[in-house]
């Protein structure tokens, strides 16, 4: 495995994850974009971005990350996602999700994700 490939696209899901508003999302989610969200309803790039804007403070946890190429431009992401409130203890939730992400010139875009929520 291509370990500098492997550490962009964690470094890229956690930025998506964070809560750092000062990230240009708009670089790192594709035109193409397309998600489908645990309720079963689709979010296209603009929802997304607004969704992005208007989360509440939460705190994600990555855990077992995993990244398979099926070729040098198209990677899966796959990784159960730890999601808590910050300043509460306990987790909110948790989800599978995954995620493909395009090589586009020198940087990784993201064009498709969809999570699953764990009962």
């Amino acid at each position: 495995m291509d370990e500098s490939r492997y550490n962009e696209i964690y470094e890229l899901e956690n930025l998506l994850n964070s809560n750092n508003y000062e990230i240009e999302y708009e670089e790192i989610i594709a035109d193409g974009f397309c998600e489908f969200g645990s309720s079963g309803r689709i979010y296209s790039k603009n929802d997304t971005l607004d969704a992005l804007r208007k989360r509440e403070n939460l705190k994600i946890e990555m855990r077992d990350f995993k990244l398979s190429y099926s070729d040098e431009n198209i990677a899966l992401a796959t990784y159960k996602a730890e999601i808590y409130k910050d300043g509460e203890s306990g987790t909110v939730s948790i989800s599978l999700r995954s995620s493909i992400w395009r090589k586009k010139g020198l940087s990784w875009e993201i064009i498709f994700h969809q999570g699953t929520k764990v009962e």
